[in-house]
């Protein structure tokens, strides 16, 4: 090989070259990766509003004996959750552009209690809807389609059914 000489103080472009396919290979690596990342974050986020309304429907459960009260009323969950965007339990959740019966927030998480259970529903911004269902500690994780994302659908016996991620679970 020939020496350098003193003003010959650049890259070749052989070395620029291998340069730019190793980041090539890296980017194409790494994208994947972090474009589902954002997605498991959207589905991570809807499962967290469930567990906030499911720890206030608990909350009042606990004063009242009674879910009854934890609904989207003024005097429901709101009362102890103010961060969520509650809905009535017969309407969709929706993931953006939300109009709330109580609470703020642009996603809805769509709210139902009875006598013994509480039932949520909440659309995630890649449209999954995650349901939560609780019979005063036996709680019951799981997803539905969009039509079904209602606290109503939710709160019905049996349509939530998984007790853990190994059966079926979130």
């Amino acid at each position: 090989m020939r020496e350098r000489s003193a003003n010959d103080d650049g890259y070749t472009m052989v070395e620029l070259m291998v340069v730019v396919l190793i980041l090539g290979i890296l980017l194409t690596v790494a994208l994947p990766t972090l474009l589902g990342a954002r997605e498991r974050a959207e589905d991570r986020a809807a499962q967290s509003d469930l567990r906030y309304a499911l720890t206030a429907a608990r909350a009042i459960q606990t004063d009242t004996e009674d879910y009854s009260k934890a609904n989207a009323l003024p005097t429901g969950l709101v009362t102890m959750e103010s961060s969520l965007c509650y809905v009535d339990a017969t309407t969709v959740s929706v993931y953006t552009g939300a109009t709330c019966v109580t609470g703020h927030g642009q996603a809805s998480v769509s709210v139902k209690g009875t006598t013994t259970a509480f039932g949520a529903a909440r659309m995630s911004a890649t449209m999954t809807c995650f349901v939560i269902y609780d019979t005063g500690g036996l709680t019951h994780y799981g997803t539905t389609g969009i039509a079904n994302c209602t606290g109503e659908w939710a709160a019905t016996p049996g349509n939530v059914t998984a007790t853990s991620l190994a059966t079926g679970g979130w």
